[in-house]
């Protein structure tokens, strides 16, 4: 599916507050592509010298959001960010 998005990073605080919108428009998808694809949003400390450590991730697939309701979309919802490297 190829698409990336990035919010603007939030300096110097521990609570960061994202107000923002992040579309995805995926047209011509084959069913098998509709059953299997996943969306993954990753949550990064913004570091100016070095790089940038993932500090958690969502995924969930697009059949679900497909599913989820009218709109095809998350929404106003809040979601799990979770370690993917944690196996506990």
């Amino acid at each position: 599916m190829g698409q990336t998005k990035l919010t603007d990073y939030r300096p110097s605080t521990n609570s960061p507050m994202f107000n923002e919108m992040l579309f995805f428009e995926f047209t011509n998808l084959r069913v098998n592509e509709l059953e299997t694809g996943m969306i993954k949003i990753g949550l990064y400390d913004h570091d100016f010298i070095g790089s940038n450590n993932l500090l958690g991730m969502f995924t969930v697939d697009v059949a679900q959001i497909y599913r989820i309701n009218k709109d095809h979309e998350l929404y106003m919802m809040w979601v799990a960010v979770t370690d993917p490297v944690d196996e506990t």
